[in-house]
């Protein structure tokens, strides 16, 4: 591998860190708009291991509109805090990299929700995949997987 193709990659991961970055922003912040920028139009999102107790089938969305769509009602009346941290990124190819995030995230649920959950937190990893379109990187397909869970009831 030539110097190039060394400054290359390396630009290329911080580019996807600070897409991540954004990614976790826009969902604390509920900024839909923006976050549906951050993924491919047929991006996959998988929190079918997600619970960190049981695996959920219904919990795979796929496309741009539908991921927002779910994280939007999903996330309605919620107050979240999410870390990324330890990324383990490899660039596959020009246009293609895989990652992998250690997490923790934090949810608050408001009053008025009708969510039998008040609070949970949970801990785990997100597991990415990222593509270069028009030469900008998006996350192509995101699963999450948590390894413990802690949560209260109402």
């Amino acid at each position: 591998m030539n110097m190039a193709d060394t400054l290359d990659q390396l630009l290329s991961i911080e580019q996807i860190k600070r897409l991540k970055a954004s990614y976790f922003r826009c969902v604390d912040s509920q900024d839909w708009l923006a976050l549906a920028d951050l993924f491919t139009q047929d991006a996959r999102f998988d929190m079918r291991d997600a619970s960190g107790l049981q695996h959920d089938p219904k919990a795979l969305t796929e496309g741009r509109a539908n991921i927002i769509a779910y994280l939007r009602g999903a996330l309605a009346g919620v107050t979240t805090m999410h870390h990324g941290h330890m990324p383990e990124i490899e660039i596959i190819s020009q246009d293609s990299a895989v990652g992998v995030w250690a997490m923790e995230d934090v949810l608050h649920w408001s009053e008025e929700s009708d969510s039998p959950l008040r609070f949970l937190q949970g801990y785990g990893h997100y597991h990415d995949e990222y593509r270069r379109v028009a030469g900008r990187w998006q996350l192509h397909s995101c699963r999450i997987s948590r390894l413990f869970v802690e949560s209260q009831e109402r």
